[in-house]
């Protein structure tokens, strides 16, 4: 019963914001503090003594698999993400952590457990990211709210779009959002990797076929501009399109119509066309690896997406927004990135961009067994990135010409802040906010990066 702990410890466990309970090893609850209470429906009179079934519910309830993995096993303790149902009905999502009480402790072998209720953290973390989230893009750093004020300028317009940007950037998920906003939103959207194909599977591909057009043609098949009609057609990699290919597109960006493979009926085109690179194709056209007419057919209106270098504070909104989903995903949350894992992902320079940060994300949450993420459960890469030792600055005023770094990564994101402080006379609320980061963040990156004097 209650009355066995020590008041101390009593009043400590029941003044706790979160749900803790003590269960003897047969089921039984010893110990049942004010937030269960509250968080079940069930008063502590009627759950002292009783099975802690009142809190896991059946066999088949993740919170009992928990109990039962602590039970039956060597383990020190054992958690997962589950849903607690509160006795008027409604449910609410969870997490239970139990740990081993040491006999020595307590005089006999028991189980604590503590529910953290994750309903009102879920709800702050969904309004956050819907704060900084267009469609399905999620930023908060200032060069990509202005990509999101071009898609809106220019969905409705149907004029050519092409996006550049490195591999991971979302070029697709730009595409798609003016797709969306557009007129053609109820069309269909259809993408295509120049890249992917060899240049008679693409041809195939962007234009279809009739039947024996060539070996192993034995129907007809319809292409991505016909499939794409009244819709959005998005060519990724445009630049690594055969040039007998990139002849073929500008007579159809030019007439609107084209041919199927071995066919002579004309089919009229109806399909916006989205394209998208990763490298940059005026130095293509320069190099005379693609086609300079087909270049301004395609790039009536160019969108630039920053690398996720160059994107102040998205890495810590990212990490924080793909944590939850891939927590969620998986049922092994929730799960916190610490302070010194944030640092860590906040120092590397993500060549991969978004798509190599979701990677690392799943990578630690299938590795970490607490509710922190922490430097040890990131990818290896990330934690042996080079480190750049920086110069201790000779005075407390704000250099003026800092001592020259080695060149890096980091001193390009010296000199992008030390500008952003110029820029705004060095007023660290308006840095912040026009970088998209919080004043502490910005202080904290001033330190480590020398633009500071450390006091």
């Amino acid at each position: 019963m209650a009355a066995e702990f020590p008041p101390l410890l009593s009043f400590i466990l029941d003044h706790m914001d979160d749900a803790v309970f003590i269960v003897e090893e047969d089921q039984s609850i010893v110990f049942y503090n004010q937030a269960a209470e509250a968080l079940t429906g069930v008063p502590r009179a009627e759950a002292v003594g009783e099975s802690c079934k009142l809190v896991f519910g059946d066999e088949n309830d993740q919170a009992y698999c928990v109990f039962q993995e602590l039970r039956d096993s060597a383990a020190e303790d054992a958690g997962a993400r589950t849903t607690i149902r509160h006795r008027d009905g409604h449910s609410l999502p969870a997490h239970l952590h139990m740990r081993r009480i040491p006999a020595q402790v307590a005089g006999r072998p028991l189980m604590m457990g503590v529910i953290r209720d994750l309903s009102v953290l879920e709800r702050l973390s969904a309004q956050v990211a819907d704060r900084y989230r267009f469609e399905d893009i999620l930023s908060r750093a200032p060069q990509m709210q202005t990509v999101f004020t071009m898609i809106r300028s220019i969905a409705d317009m149907e004029v050519n779009v092409l996006i550049q940007g490195e591999s991971g950037t979302g070029k697709e998920l730009v595409a798609r959002a003016i797709h969306e906003l557009s007129g053609r939103r109820d069309g269909p959207f259809h993408a295509v990797n120049c890249g992917a194909l060899t240049r008679e599977l693409l041809e195939s591909e962007l234009f279809g076929h009739e039947r024996g057009a060539f070996t192993g043609a034995i129907k007809a098949k319809p292409g991505r501009l016909e499939l794409a009609a009244g819709g959005t057609l998005f060519l990724d990699e445009i630049a690594d399109m055969p040039p007998s290919l990139q002849v073929k597109l500008l007579r159809v960006l030019q007439e609107r119509t084209f041919e199927r493979v071995g066919g002579t009926k004309s089919i009229k085109m109806d399909a916006r066309v989205i394209s998208a690179t990763n490298v940059d194709l005026k130095q293509a056209v320069a190099e005379g690896k693609f086609r300079q007419d087909l270049f301004f057919r395609v790039n009536v209106v160019p969108i630039e997406l920053p690398p996720l270098r160059e994107r102040a504070g998205d890495v810590e909104l990212l990490a924080g927004h793909y944590l939850r989903l891939v927590s969620e995903r998986t049922g092994r949350g929730p799960k916190r990135l610490s302070e010194d894992a944030l640092r860590v992902m906040m120092d590397y320079p993500w060549p991969g961009n978004v798509r190599e940060l979701i990677n690392a994300v799943e990578y630690a949450v299938a590795v970490s067994q607490g509710e922190f993420i922490r430097p040890d459960d990131l990818p290896r890469h990330l934690i042996e990135a080079p480190a750049v030792v920086l110069p201790s600055p000779a005075s407390a005023t704000f250099p003026t010409t800092p001592p020259a770094p080695p060149p890096s990564l980091k001193s390009d994101e010296r000199e992008f802040i030390r500008q952003a402080l110029i820029d705004h006379a060095f007023h660290r609320e308006a840095t912040a906010k026009a970088l998209g980061m919080s004043r502490s963040t910005l202080w904290r990156k001033m330190r480590e990066l020398g633009l500071v004097a450390a006091h």
